[in-house]
């Protein structure tokens, strides 16, 4: 799965070359199916306010909205939604848990 990390307070960053690899197999598969869409979510860890990890979770969702449809992906076909740090994947009692909640996650729908 394509689930690109942050850095705290971080709401935009460079894709490595494996996720752009992911992004052009998810644009092939998009492109070639026509009732394909995708839905990205944006999350945070527990650090900070409520309202400031909303804040970071829609804007990461919306970065990686804005990098699908860069690369040639229709915007009709994402939906942009944000958890905040409702839906942690990860244990956020560890600095390692908390960096792996700091993400944006794409899925095909």
């Amino acid at each position: 799965p394509l689930t690109p990390v942050f850095e705290p307070y971080q709401t935009e960053r460079t894709l490595a070359q494996a996720e752009l690899n992911m992004v052009d197999q998810i644009k092939e598969y998009i492109n070639n199916n026509p009732d394909g869409s995708l839905l990205v979510v944006g999350h945070t860890d527990i650090s900070g306010s409520r309202e400031l990890n909303m804040s970071l979770s829609r804007e990461r969702a919306e970065f990686m909205k804005s990098i699908l449809v860069q690369k040639g992906i229709d915007s009709g076909k994402i939906t942009a939604s944000f958890k905040g740090p409702d839906e942690p994947a990860h244990d956020n009692s560890t600095f390692e848990g908390r960096a792996k909640n700091r993400r944006a996650d794409v899925i095909i729908k």
